[in-house]
């Protein structure tokens, strides 16, 4: 009987003994991929020169304000702050990190260029996917080249993009490569566009500058909202805030952005903008019921919203717009937008088709 009662406790312990090292086996590959994050070498590499990069900064002068700079994968391992390429793949490589100052935070974008392995800028991918390669053909959604310029156009576009956990639309691909979004859901509140004292309607129904708007305070108090690893990706840009004399005036993004408001962080649409978006040969003027046609505006998630568009006839009316039409208003009226901002080009592509199911996903 005490034979049987050793032999068992043998055996529970080699059970035990043997659970155990499971166990430090499990702890161990749960510790490599807390590590390395089940990455592959190149992601590794990446982040490697993300880091480096940051380390160079605290050594060297960072860009100016709204400027950038690049630093070579070079550099950084001769300076000692990335290790070997061969340490992390068995490829040849080069590279570098674009440093952008975004109103004071710094963004670190890496590209790689290998024999089996190459960085895709989001730009590039967006390209690639939805450049429509005959003009002419009739009603084919997508992106359309416009004066130095990539605008989608259409009525089924997949200009979806995640950012900042939630889901806007690309508006186009500026001629500098920068990305235009606009934020698919409207702000959940109703804002007037301005409130002040006019001494032309002797009342407060609001002054239509843009500049001194309290929309654009609003905006500019919005943007700290934003959580700063989010900030830092959002680059300037310009506002068009030129006027029209009538809501009947045509379409021209050229007339609305005669005037501009510099160098801002977040903004909306200018009137031409949405019924830009339409690819029926009829959407000439901003009123015309047409522009809903074949333009992805229409149906989707854009209200009734703000512009940055004003009349040129009087000093208190302002435009708000939808596909197919645009209303002048008092300023001091109430009214839903949808905020408008930039991201750079030259973010890394991830993933993603540009769908609503299936958005672009930026690194």
């Amino acid at each position: 009987m005490l034979d049987m009662i050793k032999n068992m406790n043998r055996k529970t312990l080699m059970i035990f003994g043997g659970l155990l090292g499971l166990v430090v086996i499990i702890l161990i590959v749960a510790l490599i991929m807390f590590i390395f994050g089940g990455e592959d070498g190149y992601t590794r590499l990446k982040k490697s020169m993300i880091a480096g990069a940051e380390e160079y900064i605290n050594d060297n002068e960072p860009p100016e304000l709204g400027e950038q700079m690049r630093v070579t994968l070079d550099m950084l391992i001769t300076g000692e702050y990335v290790r070997e390429v061969t340490k992390y793949v068995d490829d040849n490589c080069t590279g570098h990190v674009v440093i952008m100052n975004n109103n004071g935070l710094l963004n670190f974008l890496p590209f790689l260029s290998c024999d089996d392995y190459k960085t895709e800028t989001l730009a590039n991918r967006i390209i690639n996917d939805n450049l429509i390669e005959n003009p002419e053909s009739e009603y084919e959604s997508g992106l359309y080249y416009i004066d130095g310029q990539l605008f989608f156009r259409g009525e089924k576009t997949n200009n979806y993009l995640h950012f900042g956990n939630v889901i806007w639309r690309i508006v186009r691909i500026d001629a500098n490569g920068d990305i235009r979004l606009v934020k698919e859901t409207p702000a959940e509140e109703t804002w007037w566009w301005d409130a002040k004292f006019n001494y032309e309607r002797g009342r407060a129904v609001g002054i239509n500058d843009f500049r001194y708007s309290d929309l654009l305070a609003g905006l500019v108090a919005s943007y700290e909202d934003f959580q700063e690893v989010n900030r830092r990706r959002i680059i300037p840009h310009d506002v068009c805030i030129g006027r029209v004399d009538s809501i009947e005036a045509a379409v021209d993004l050229e007339r609305d952005c005669s005037e501009l408001l510099l160098d801002q962080y977040i903004s909306v649409l200018s009137v031409s903008e949405i019924p830009m978006a339409s690819l029926d040969p009829k959407c000439t003027t901003l009123r015309s019921g047409n522009c809903a046609n074949f333009n992805y505006f229409f149906g989707g998630g854009l209200t009734t919203t703000w512009t940055s568009t004003a009349l040129s006839t009087n000093t208190f009316s302002v435009i708000r717009a939808t596909a197919g039409d645009s209303f002048a208003t008092n300023a001091s009226s109430r009214n839903r937008f949808h905020w408008v901002l930039h991201i750079s080009g030259l973010e890394t592509f991830v993933s993603g088709t540009g769908t609503l199911n299936d958005p672009y996903i930026i690194e």
